[in-house]
């Protein structure tokens, strides 16, 4: 739920710009800056919650962020002109980061070898079901008539009042989680660490605290605590080393390589998404129905009218598109969930970084209305696997750079956001042909980049080797 939320604070700015535009009256400057004002304020902080998140705590930075994230959606749902709501969904995007990263450090933190691969991708089944949910909010709630009931209530501030219902419910269920017992370990703070290991042990089992078989357990990896700092200057050297470490010369090919493809991935993906209603709209004109994307689009340029002046309020259709679109990207993560335990990520996301580039070809082509749905979700759900990549980078790096180097790129993926979100439209309008050809190519490379990723451990053993890490370890009273 808490990454459904954080997803939902980038994706759904694009429902509400299209919703509010005849309330405010936004100019295209404003337009622009509302459109990137949370992934601005995602940039702008991920790798300082990710410093926070290895150094403070994963759950404390979990639970104070959300708290900040609900208090500026709500506030931003009661905006009286354009740049108040600019600026509080900058500030929603900026302590949505929490959710964005923390929660695959913290949930990773808790699973064992043999089920961690399938949980974090399940996990990144929310990117998708985020979609579903904003679509599906907007189709319900945008026709409604509420200026009826409440004056200057228009329904897409009805609509933010929703959307921060995820984040809600994630937060009540994080007052009842504890601490990662990594991460405490990793501090040095080795009672507190089992005593959560037991609790964990007494729900699973149903057996009381003192028979858990360990008496004690250590990491070998030792992380230095913001509570350990004095001062100012003294963070901020410790961040530094920190970041220090996500270059090491044992990990800045890696680093480098998963940002580059989050950044590439989320340009395609998510830039092409933020403007599929557009292109679904350029669908309505009957005389389109079997033309191909890029005549279809270009039928619309020549047919353009103003949403504003419609007597029937603002068009909706599209959204029910959107909701099918979202359950088939569900679907498909789903799919990739359970076969993820014998095929491993990379696999996974060699197989739908291919789809995506075959289908970005087929799109130029195909005049089939259904095959242009379908080739167009598969172009588009090359964003969404970024939750994937975040996965991969959560095994990837030691316990006390964990949240930074999953933050980082994760920056990477929101820099790409923004890129794609102003350039596609441009793309779309002005190089249909030129775009689907270039997005295709590029994909390609995108494989071979993926297939230098971490390597994974696909073997039976798998679960023996689980446990034997949570052996008892016999070592002097301290």
């Amino acid at each position: 739920m808490g990454l459904l939320a954080a997803v939902a604070e980038l994706i759904g700015i694009s429902v509400i710009i299209y919703a509010a535009q005849c309330d405010l009256k936004f100019s295209m400057q404003e337009k622009s800056l509302l459109a990137m004002s949370a992934a601005l304020g995602t940039i702008f902080s991920l790798h300082i919650t990710g410093f926070i998140c290895d150094t403070w705590g994963r759950i404390k930075t979990l639970k104070v962020t959300l708290i900040l994230n609900i208090c500026s959606s709500l506030l931003s749902a009661f905006s009286i002109n354009t740049w108040m709501l600019i600026g509080l969904r900058f500030l929603a995007g900026i302590f949505s980061t929490g959710c964005q990263c923390c929660v695959f450090s913290f949930l990773g933190e808790f699973l064992p070898d043999v089920s961690r691969r399938r949980h974090m991708t399940i996990l990144a089944t929310m990117v998708p079901v985020s979609i579903l949910f904003i679509n599906l909010m907007a189709f319900l709630i945008l026709p409604l008539k509420l200026t009826d009931y409440i004056a200057s209530f228009s329904p897409w501030r009805a609509l933010l009042l929703v959307n921060n219902i995820p984040s809600i419910i994630a937060l009540v269920g994080f007052l009842f989680l504890p601490e990662s017992p990594k991460f405490l370990l990793a501090q040095g703070l080795y009672v507190e660490a089992l005593d959560i290991l037991r609790s964990i042990f007494t729900k699973n089992t149903g057996k009381p605290k003192d028979s858990y078989p360990n008496g004690l357990i250590m990491l070998h990896e030792k992380a230095t605590g913001l509570n350990n700092t004095k001062g100012f200057g003294e963070a901020v050297k410790l961040m530094g080393k920190q970041t220090l470490q996500l270059f090491h010369k044992k990990r800045i090919l890696q680093t480098m390589n998963m940002s580059i493809i989050d950044l590439i991935v989320c340009i395609i993906g998510a830039g092409f998404t933020m403007w599929l209603p557009t292109v679904l709209s350029s669908f309505n004109d009957p005389s389109s129905e079997f033309l191909t994307v890029c005549d279809s689009i270009g039928l619309s340029k020549n047919h353009s009218s103003d949403i504003c002046s419609n007597p029937n309020g603002l068009e909706t259709s599209h959204f029910k598109t959107l909701v099918f679109i979202a359950m088939i990207l569900i679907f498909c993560f789903l799919i990739s969930s359970v076969a993820v335990g014998f095929m491993g990520r990379k696999i996974i996301l060699v197989f739908w970084f291919s789809a995506g580039a075959i289908s970005a070809l087929i799109v130029y082509y195909t005049t089939d209305p259904i095959i242009k749905i379908v080739a167009l979700t598969l172009v588009s759900q090359v964003g969404k696997l970024s939750g994937i990549v975040s996965g991969i980078a959560a095994d990837f790096y030691p316990t006390n750079i964990n949240a930074m180097g999953i933050c980082f790129v994760n920056m990477m993926s929101r820099i790409g956001i923004m890129i794609g979100g102003n350039i596609a439209g441009r793309l779309f309008l002005n190089h249909c042909e030129i775009t689907f050809f270039s997005y295709s190519g590029i994909l390609f490379v995108v494989v071979l980049m993926t297939m230098m990723m971490p390597k994974e451990k696909v073997s039976k053993k798998v679960e023996e080797e689980s446990v034997v890490k949570f052996e008892k370890i016999e070592i002097e009273r301290f």
